[in-house]
């Protein structure tokens, strides 16, 4: 993720994003709320220039699936529209729906996004016909279809009178304020399980611009919680870190995303490689799965990650969740373990 300014005006925002000021209801945007979370989509749009800023929904990964954004406002109202403010990559909407008194979902639009792809940001209003009060809105978007993160600021629901209800909870099908951060571990836990296809020399190195690593794993008999993974790598580049995060990705037998853990690249040092430890939230894994990484990697910044070849079998891969996985040649594997506990 890459953070950006939001020192533009406020009350300039709400007219070139297409939303008018006058006559709004409903409350102001949860500023505590997580960064990037639904919450973000509570409350009149607040974030003002385009961009993936955290002061907007976004989901957990950019284009491998298909997400929703279920939304709450403080009343039930005779709805004649619903405006969707898009502040990153628009162009994804494909469905909006409301929900009636007694529970029921009915589809009021699907289509083509009003705001087109090619547009930094926008807002995508759709007409509401329906014979009931609405207080609920879920929004879907087709995230494959537009490359890189969809992000929603807000969603007004528009009455009768021409007034914008901004709603005042908001749930979605992912989120990437649900990615956890990695910590630095001294040793590995006692009672834990190795697995692994590597030894501990390196015959080489590799780093990726524009994919990532992954390597399949076997869960042995009577292990079932990830609890660590060990990468031998080195950092490269300017002696200063950059100040972002690389992505680790707990994954299953056919490559779909379970987690996801952020590391800071200055956990890393410039120069030798070495093997790091880094804890996770315990995770039940299923019997076949994956450990992949992305680096998001240039000419002046990146990570070399060890390469076996003294292996008699390849488990490793290229690829990221959002794009796949395919098989590396010739035979080697990347030097990644994971260490797992017995159930609790």
């Amino acid at each position: 993720m890459t953070y950006r300014s939001t020192t533009q005006c406020f009350v300039t925002f709400l007219f070139t994003a297409g939303v008018c000021a006058a006559g709004v209801i409903g409350a102001a945007a949860d500023r505590s709320a997580r960064p990037f979370g639904p919450e973000q989509a509570t409350g009149a749009p607040n974030t003002p220039e385009a961009g993936e800023m955290p002061t907007a929904w976004v989901s957990l990964t950019p284009d491998s699936r298909k997400e929703w954004l279920l939304l709450e406002y403080p009343k039930a109202v005779k709805a004649t529209a619903v405006r969707v403010v898009q502040t990153d990559n628009p162009g994804a909407l494909e469905r909006v729906t409301v929900f009636n008194h007694r529970g029921e979902e009915i589809e009021v639009w699907e289509g083509e996004d009003p705001t087109p792809p090619i547009s930094s940001m926008g807002t995508s209003s759709v007409a509401v016909k329906v014979d009931f009060p609405v207080q609920r809105v879920k929004v879907y978007l087709d995230s494959a279809a537009v490359p890189g993160s969809n992000a929603i600021d807000a969603v007004g629901l528009v009455d009768d009178e021409k007034k914008i209800h901004w709603a005042t909870s908001a749930t979605a099908s992912s989120s990437y304020a649900d990615v956890e951060s990695v910590q630095d571990l001294p040793k590995i836990p006692e009672g834990t399980v190795c697995v692994a296809h590597v030894d501990n020399t390196a015959e080489g190195k590799q780093s990726f611009a524009d994919t990532g690593f992954g390597v399949r794993f076997t869960r042995p008999d009577g292990a079932a919680r990830l609890v660590a993974i060990q990468l031998f790598c080195g950092r490269y580049g300017h002696p200063q870190p950059p100040q972002e995060d690389f992505h680790i990705y707990l994954l299953d037998g056919d490559w779909k995303l379970i987690k996801e853990w952020t590391c800071p690249y200055a956990r890393i040092a410039r120069g030798e490689q070495r093997w790091y430890t880094f804890g996770v939230v315990p995770t039940d894994v299923p019997r076949e799965f994956g450990i992949g990484l992305c680096f998001n990697a240039r000419q002046t910044k990146g990570i070399y990650v060890g390469v076996d070849t003294d292996v008699t079998t390849s488990h490793s891969y290229t690829g990221k969740p959002e794009s796949g996985y395919q098989p590396v040649e010739p035979k080697h594997d990347w030097m990644v373990r994971g260490f797992l506990t017995p159930a609790q």
